[in-house]
């Protein structure tokens, strides 16, 4: 895996901290042991400060003064925006003009979940090396990229091996059935609570339920490993298989989003989700 660094920008238009920001972002770079000839990314934006209504050409310069730090000391720089910003604050020709292809751009359909990018929506301006099309990928709330150009460091490289060849170990929280790739359970067959399984590739999608594939034709329900996620209601007390509230384990807060496994389950004629190994909240402290 390619690693690469960001940098979050409060420099806004003043090409003097934007220079002494680059040389933070540097020695953090180094101290982490991030080798030379990679990429650090610059992302301007709205937060923490960071004045955007600087001026056009006057942003573009300090974005400038820290790239060119960044390339000074061996490594490449990216700068990372949203499209409207990078359209109408920031004088992004000179961007281009300094350092060509080394736009990062933050530019989606929706504010909802996005599983695939949709290139109707693709932010047509010029420069572009990696599209950002969400910050909801699979309902994951985490960002979606694509690379438009191939980014690379030594033998890594961001053109990622196919989904089959990823293997990961994973912990399944609770019995699971297998299933074939229509969604059919396999007999009896299935995976003992806290056993660990080699997980090929990413979630896939079967009838509108998420699995992860352990084997030939064989899956299993993420939600059995991963958790399905549900939010309190209430501040809730941590209980134990019999049902009685765990010393020294403080209340998780209302509003916190849990990650339940299997079935709701009786005890002492309650109602509890399981949340870890031994561990209840009663199905009452949930939405």
């Amino acid at each position: 895996m390619m690693p690469m660094s960001y940098h979050f920008a409060l420099f806004g238009a003043n090409a003097s901290a934007a220079k002494a920001e680059a040389n933070y972002a540097i020695s953090s770079a180094k101290a982490f042991g991030l080798p030379k000839g990679s990429y650090i990314a610059c992302d301007w934006e709205t937060g923490d400060g960071n004045n955007v209504n600087g001026g056009r050409d006057a942003s573009a310069n300090a974005i400038i003064a820290f790239m060119k730090k960044v390339k000074a000391a061996g490594y490449k720089p990216l700068l990372y925006s949203g499209a409207s910003l990078l359209n109408n604050n920031i004088n992004t020709a000179k961007v281009n003009a300094a350092f060509p292809n080394s736009l990062w751009v933050a530019s989606y359909a929706t504010m909802g979940r996005i599983d695939t990018p949709n290139f109707n929506y693709f932010p047509s301006m010029d420069g572009v090396a990696i599209w950002q099309f969400t910050d909801n990928w699979r309902g994951l709330n985490v960002d979606g990229n694509i690379s438009l150009l191939p980014l690379s460091y030594g033998g890594a490289s961001s053109q990622a091996p196919k989904a089959k060849s990823i293997t990961t170990k994973k912990k399944v929280m609770t019995k699971s059935y297998v299933y074939d790739k229509n969604g059919q359970r396999k007999g009896n067959k299935s995976v003992a609570a806290y056993k660990k399984v080699s997980v090929l590739g990413g979630a896939v999608n079967i009838n509108n339920v998420q699995y992860y594939r352990i084997g030939k034709n064989s899956y299993i329900k993420l939600e059995n490993v991963d958790g399905a996620k549900r939010v309190l209601k209430n501040t809730a007390t941590v209980y134990d298989k019999h049902g009685n509230a765990v010393s020294g384990t403080p209340a998780v807060a209302k509003g916190t989003t849990v990650p339940t496994y299997g079935n709701p389950r009786s005890i002492n004629g309650k109602t509890y989700y399981r949340i870890n190994k031994g561990r209840y909240i009663l199905v009452s402290d949930f939405n």
